[in-house]
């Protein structure tokens, strides 16, 4: 390992510590999920047109997809780290919540949703 941390050093003292740090995770990881889908995709476009020896084109296109779905698999693996870095979070507040009244935590300010607009 090179020794740079991607998503930061995980220092853990603070709300806002934790916030960043889950926060900063998910930035990095949601354009490398995008990307692997998207190439994911390329890749099956371009394999389904390669000429199968013993089948036809049924045959080129069934070979693409079992070759592509691995990317697709690691865009999808991707898309569930990213979540569960929001999802960490999110548990923390609920776990957390007593304590954090207590320390007078305020939450950031946010726009409410209106279920009537």
């Amino acid at each position: 390992m090179s020794g740079s941390l991607i998503f930061g050093e995980p220092e853990f003292y603070s709300v806002t510590a934790i916030r960043d740090y889950c926060g900063t995770a998910r930035s990095i990881l949601k354009p490398l999920g995008m990307e692997l889908a998207v190439a994911g995709a390329e890749l099956q476009a371009a394999l389904r047109f390669v000429p199968s020896i013993d089948g036809g084109l049924a045959k080129s296109i069934m070979r693409a997809k079992l070759v592509s779905r691995h990317m697709t698999n690691a865009a999808d693996a991707v898309l569930l780290a990213q979540t569960s870095m929001i999802k960490t979070y999110m548990s923390f507040r609920k776990h957390y919540g007593p304590e954090l009244h207590r320390a007078g935590h305020k939450d950031p300010k946010r726009p409410r949703f209106d279920f009537a607009g």
